[in-house]
């Protein structure tokens, strides 16, 4: 047997049209996915400095008169977490987003994929499916965390 035949696949595999939107489109898929790793890595190192901060001051079990002043530092970073957060949507719709078809038709990519067996109804869903896949995952992660991240004050 040749070695192609009996090499042993690891988990699902992309084909067709899903393969070639993310073959066409993974420099953006892994910069958001990166972004995303880095982004937690921020949070759960920001999380310890809040932790620490709470059990030096007695928390859970002293009241929250004895923690909650000075809390500004990490309150201020809170903040500011939570409004790059919002930006997320117009950063994904410019870098990932309008590349995603704008290349496309200037590339001539839209003419061919019309004549090939793959309907443009199909090739527009594999398009936005995967994207939408991509930003769906890495929302719900980052979405998670921000709550994990002050679930400690929040329940006080």
């Amino acid at each position: 047997m040749s070695p192609i035949a009996t090499r042993r696949t690891h988990g699902p595999r992309l084909s067709g049209v899903t393969w070639l939107v993310w073959r066409q489109h993974r420099a953006a898929y892994w910069t958001v996915l990166a972004a995303t790793a880095v982004a937690m890595a921020w949070i759960i190192y920001q999380r310890a400095g809040l932790t620490d901060r709470l059990t030096a001051h007695g928390w859970p079990r002293s009241a929250p008169d004895k923690w909650l002043p000075g809390m500004g530092p990490h309150a201020a970073k809170f903040v500011q977490a939570g409004f790059g957060l919002g930006f997320i949507p117009v950063l994904l719709g410019v870098f990932l987003g309008a590349p995603l078809l704008s290349g496309d038709l200037e590339n001539g990519t839209a003419k061919l994929v019309t004549s090939q067996s793959v309907s443009p109804a199909r090739w527009l869903a594999a398009k936005l499916g995967v994207s939408a896949l991509v930003i769906v995952v890495c929302t719900a992660a980052l979405s998670a965390q921000y709550g994990w991240w002050w679930e400690p004050v929040s329940r006080r």
